[in-house]
């Protein structure tokens, strides 16, 4: 939805699940759009990262021709300063049409080991760094060479097409399959693909850094400060709320005694936390989620 917002933009490809389409849609239809049309793409299973970035560029060249600009955009990231996002987009695409495939480097706040970092010199990328250890993070954050991967990218359909042909072919050819196989049809403001499942199924697993960015040669990187937070994990979720005097962090009803540094979110009942620190809480109403605040990574071991 953050695309809905920069100037110039004038369709969108959603990639996401069957099951999501209707949640997808209506957040869409609530904003209001007006120029802008919809095209969602609904995945039978996920097949990560680097095939929902394949059947969107193929989407968008069968579309919009190669020439087309595609931002490449995580669901789950918060941007709290759209303006300087506008402007570090507007970089992007001209470095993009200069033949780049741009990332997006975000400054480091503090110490964290649950991104990967970009090595950059100025707006050259030296060498992408898998999540490291916290003395590892430590000295990255201090470096004033390294920047989190925000996992955000500009670039041409031409280009991207290239590159995936290039380094992921394999998973370019099955995506082409998968949509020469799949129904098209009218939606409101938009169209709607549902990707075959038995096509679908057979492209090969990958992440789209892994497969084709870590491997491009002609990468850029802007560096840039945009109030930017990977709120796919529970420590990202805690920042946005303002701590208390002993750092704790609460958002719904809880009691906390001599405890430091947690993360209460509760909907509904009232927690009581007592002599704990580094801890998070969250009490949906179906499960509760207890996890120490360093290891916050493992949650997805949870089934």
């Amino acid at each position: 939805m953050r695309a809905a917002g920069i100037a110039g933009v004038e369709k969108i490809v959603v990639v996401t699940n069957r099951d999501h389409f209707f949640k997808t849609a209506c957040a869409f239809e609530e904003l209001g759009l007006e120029g802008i049309s919809c095209t969602y793409i609904l995945e039978p299973e996920g097949r990560d990262t680097a095939a929902a970035v394949a059947v969107a560029a193929l989407h968008v060249r069968d579309m919009h021709g190669v020439d087309a600009v595609i931002l490449v955009l995580p669901a789950d990231h918060l941007i709290r300063d759209i303006e300087m996002y506008n402007q570090a987009v507007n970089q992007a695409v001209s470095m993009a049409r200069e033949g780049q495939l741009v990332t997006f480097g975000i400054q480091p706040t503090y110490a964290e080991t649950g991104y990967g970092y970009i090595e950059s010199s100025g707006s050259k990328v030296i060498r992408f760094v898998e999540k490291p250890d916290m003395e590892t993070a430590a000295s990255y954050c201090a470096s004033g060479r390294h920047l989190w991967n925000s996992g955000m990218f500009c670039v041409t359909c031409f280009t991207l097409l290239e590159l995936l042909q290039e380094h992921a072919n394999d998973i370019l050819s099955s995506c082409e399959l998968t949509l020469a196989a799949s129904p098209q049809s009218l939606v409101p403001n938009g169209f709607q693909i549902m990707l075959d499942h038995s096509s679908f199924s057979l492209v090969p697993k990958a992440s789209f850094d892994i497969a084709v960015v870590e491997k491009a040669a002609n990468i850029g990187v802007i560096a840039c400060d945009i109030g930017w937070s990977d709120i796919g994990s529970w420590n990202a979720i805690a920042g946005l709320t303002a701590p208390d005097v002993n750092g704790n962090r609460i958002d719904g009803q809880a009691v906390m005694i001599e405890s430091e540094n947690c993360f209460v979110r509760s909907n509904g009942r009232t927690i009581g936390m007592v002599g704990v620190k580094d801890l998070i809480v969250v009490d949906t109403g179906d499960a509760i989620l207890i996890a120490d605040a360093g290891q916050t990574q493992l949650v997805k071991r949870i089934s």
